[in-house]
């Protein structure tokens, strides 16, 4: 079986980070999924951590071994991705979702994505962690 290709929000990985119980961590386990993350989510990932004051350098250094990392630049962040987004600082998650070829963006914030027009025009899935889990894994990647 081919691996189910997923871009991952950076809410998702900081979830991960901070419990060893959940979805989000779980999702670091699974052979049959490749992980995307890239260089301006783990810039937030950093922002967030700091300003929260966790220090998880050890555990971010070994979930990014599980993740690849996608080199997206601002420049590389085109103006329609902002149609899919309600929040504008959030179109680089549908911009790397989109360069990484994903099948799947998974994130807590489904609200701030415009989920029709994203399905319907990129061809991504919007789903949480549980979902992802629920309707694809354990479905074996049947989520209808």
């Amino acid at each position: 079986m081919a691996k189910i290709s997923t871009f991952l929000d950076s809410d998702v990985f900081i979830s991960a980070l901070i419990s060893q119980r959940g979805a989000a961590y779980k999702l670091f386990n699974l052979k049959e999924v490749e992980r995307w993350i890239s260089t301006l989510s783990l810039k937030e990932i950093n922002r967030v951590l700091v300003k929260k004051n966790i220090k998880k350098t050890s555990m971010i250094k070994k979930l990014k071994k599980f993740c690849r990392v996608l080199n997206l630049k601002e420049e590389d962040i085109e103006e329609r991705f902002g149609l899919f987004v309600k929040d504008i600082n959030d179109k680089h998650v549908i911009a790397g979702a989109y360069h990484a070829k994903a099948e799947f963006l998974i994130t807590y914030n489904k609200k701030d994505f415009v989920l029709p027009a994203i399905e319907r025009k990129l061809g991504i899935k919007v789903l949480s962690p549980g979902e992802f889990l629920r309707k694809v894994v354990l479905k074996n990647y049947d989520y209808n």
